[in-house]
């Protein structure tokens, strides 16, 4: 079995080194960040992600709930959902560079079709969003559509159909750009981009009216070796941050737009991250990191992982909106929607 090596590099921000002994090996199956490759790094990465068999250092630990293995900057559990088991040792989990070892089993097909590569990218994600909140930045849920260097940011809940106002304003043309469908770095007043299976937005741009797709055809093209190259001209680097508007979906019957306080878009961003963190991980892996954080925090309490995250301080001028759709949208409704982030950015 051969180890593959996998040099991930966000903007100059975080870096990321995916080291994989399974079987399975990096594939578009597997990969959120493709654009985000590079050869190599020129520094130990700020983050580190082990796949495989390892042998755990849980020595002079204490024991949390029978199953956590707690020390300073330190976790190891083993841990299962279903028919998957798995370990993982967490070093630098406070402070430094972070090292996540993980060795899954069991799940049956699904450790084929989501191998531990995948699962273990979920969970780096949060890291991620740790580690650039350490570099004075947010990880935000949310769209981003820029023009002229100028970003509109579509933050909201999933299903609020921020992916499919997008692609509506994507298609009129004018030289719109992606950021994100699902995630955009915001430092200072820049907005980033922060792709997540970018060839995927690709197959929806070019075949779907919406973000819906079906399980076979997600499947079907994300094995497909050219997916990442079809997104190529979707996307912007960075953007000056212009407007953000909440999307919101349900109790209307219509289209309603409303310009609100800044500062309660930015309270709404702040409360939506919050549920992220315990949500922002999906086939059943729903809160694994925030309880390793929290069996972490019961010894440690006073952490830094406990800081509240800041959103949007250096935002003060810019317009906020909030866009509210029916529960299910037609294509009239986002293209209403597209057509009045157009007019806010003077397109």
């Amino acid at each position: 079995m051969s180890t593959s090596v996998t040099n991930y590099d966000l903007h100059g921000l975080v870096t990321l080194q995916v080291i994989d002994n399974t079987a399975y090996g990096v594939s578009p199956l597997a990969d959120p960040f493709p654009t985000f490759q590079v050869e190599a790094l020129p520094d130990i990465p700020d983050i580190t992600l082990a796949l495989g068999h390892f042998e755990p250092k849980p020595e002079d630990c204490y024991l949390v709930d029978h199953s956590y293995h707690v020390r300073q900057s330190y976790l190891y559990c083993k841990d299962s959902w279903r028919n998957f088991r798995w370990q993982v040792e967490i070093e630098g989990f406070e402070q430094g560079p972070t090292t996540i070892r993980l060795n899954m089993r069991g799940g049956g097909l699904r450790s084929v079709l989501l191998p531990g590569f995948y699962s273990g990218m979920l969970l780096t994600r949060q890291v991620l969003a740790r580690k650039l909140h350490e570099r004075g930045c947010v990880l935000a849920h949310a769209a981003g559509a820029v023009r002229d260097g100028r970003a509109v940011v579509l933050f909201g809940r999933g299903g609020a159909y921020k992916t499919s106002v997008l692609m509506s304003l994507l298609r009129t043309g004018d030289d719109w750009r992606a950021l994100g469908d699902d995630g955009v770095i915001l430092k200072g007043t820049q907005a980033l981009s922060f792709p997540i299976y970018p060839g995927l937005f690709a197959y929806r741009m070019a075949h779907n009216e919406n973000e819906t797709l079906r399980v076979f055809d997600r499947m079907r093209h994300m094995l497909n070796p050219s997916a990442v190259e079809n997104a190529a001209g979707l996307y912007a680097d960075h953007a000056e941050t212009a407007a953000l508007v909440e999307m919101r979906a349900g109790g209307v019957e219509a289209v309603k737009i409303e310009k609100v306080p800044l500062a309660e878009n930015l309270k709404a961003m702040q409360n939506g991250m919050s549920l992220e963190a315990h949500n922002s991980v999906n086939i059943g892996f729903n809160d694994i990191y925030p309880r390793y954080v929290e069996a972490y925090s019961y010894i440690f309490p006073q952490n830094s992982m406990q800081t509240t995250q800041e959103v949007g301080v250096e935002l003060a001028s810019i317009p906020a909106y909030r866009v509210t759709l029916p529960s299910k949208p037609g294509r009239e409704d986002l293209q209403k929607a597209a057509a009045f982030l157009k007019n806010i950015m003077g397109a």
